[in-house]
């Protein structure tokens, strides 16, 4: 507990850090944010060096002072040198991003009778939002629904869900999991870069790739810890981010999910005399509304302090177009890759225009509410 609080206490001064040397774009500016850093990093891990030191007779300060200095002092360097770096991965990656523009050409050529349903599917897959019209963009944004279109972690998590489904079959040995979590994280990391590698969705990456190699490793798989883990990597390999609104709600709504989603969830009752008392589609609605609820406590003030808005019906919302987007991307998927083929039958495209048009509809009812 005392070493995940002080990591917990490391990356948050870390962020810190970060966030105050890309405070600005001017190469003047980061150079003195990054002098600073490292003159107040080295100022206080030398005072607390001569404070620790019993020979000096001053009073122990707390054990992790250390760890948050360090944090913040490994912050303030990176966000400079992050500034003034240039990686050059946007040309070396460009392939993937002209695959993605494939992809949603290939939306575009699928039969719908209404171009909406191309649009719509065409944001939830490759996150282009361009052909939305502006009434169902408003009827998503009115309803609390806008992170639906806007790609994210919450819809590369329903991709990384239907890839581990996918691959079941392959077992539960060693070799089976390890081929499993590879197969996984380089599949994420395609369809990442395939759609731009946005902040939120970069994050929901680094959050796999940690996972499944804490699986591989038979290390701890909590999530707080590689939410924070998460953090630190993402700051590193891209300071900028953190000014980022969309890499803000993220790590906001996973907070949520990590501390405050699983004492909401505590609350359903558990009778283990007798388990077909639980009403397992109840629990599950349960844990929905307290995972939305969690979420919406986090990122809510952020919400209201960018957009000056807070969503009214968030809670019903989320408990019909969450499911709802889950099975719309599986359905599309099979109808891209079927249609792509040349074999996709026509009840599979009127299926996947028929739960399409009902989440639109009902985000629109509740939208008029």
């Amino acid at each position: 507990m005392k070493e995940e609080r002080d990591f917990a206490g490391f990356v948050l001064a870390f962020a810190i850090g970060v966030f105050i040397a890309t405070g600005s774009s001017q190469d003047d500016y980061v150079r003195i944010s990054a002098s600073s850093s490292l003159f107040l990093g080295a100022s206080v891990m030398t005072v607390i060096a001569l404070m620790r030191n019993s020979e000096t007779g001053y009073a122990k300060v707390p054990s992790g002072l250390l760890t948050y200095a360090a944090g913040f002092f490994c912050g303030g360097f990176t966000g400079a040198h992050g500034m003034l770096a240039n990686t050059g991965m946007t040309d070396m990656l460009s392939w993937l991003e002209e695959l993605g523009d494939r992809t949603g050409m290939a939306i575009d050529m699928i039969c719908f009778s209404d171009r909406k349903i191309n649009s719509i599917i065409k944001a939830l897959i490759t996150g282009d939002r361009n052909d939305i019209p502006e009434t169902v963009t408003e009827a998503f944004r009115d309803s609390g629904a806008s992170h639906i279109l806007a790609l994210s972690g919450f819809h590369l998590g329903i991709v990384y869900g239907i890839i581990s489904k996918m691959l079941s079959w392959t077992g539960g040995t060693r070799k089976a999991k390890i081929f499993r979590s590879l197969a996984v994280i380089l599949s994420c990391t395609l369809y990442t870069f395939a759609t731009g590698a946005g902040a939120s969705i970069s994050r929901a990456l680094i959050f796999i790739i940690l996972r499944e190699t804490a699986i591989m490793t038979h290390r701890s798989t909590s999530t707080s810890s590689i939410l924070l883990s998460a953090m630190l990597i993402q700051l590193t390999l891209s300071p900028a981010d953190i000014r980022s609104v969309s890499f803000q709600l993220s790590y906001a709504a996973m907070a949520g999910i990590a501390w405050i989603f699983p004492y909401f969830n505590s609350f359903w009752p558990e009778n283990k005399k007798n388990e077909a008392r639980q009403w397992p589609l109840l629990k599950k609605i349960w844990s929905s509304a307290a995972l939305s609820v969690s979420c919406q406590i986090t990122t809510g003030p952020l919400a209201w302090f960018y957009f000056d808005s807070f969503p009214r019906h968030f809670l019903i919302t989320n408990l019909i177009a969450v499911p709802l987007t889950g099975i719309i991307i599986l359905m599309s998927l099979m109808t891209l890759l079927l249609d792509t083929a040349g074999m996709c039958p026509d009840f599979l495209i009127s299926v996947t225009e028929v739960l399409v048009t009902s989440l639109s509809c009902s985000l629109e009812i509740i939208a008029s509410m």
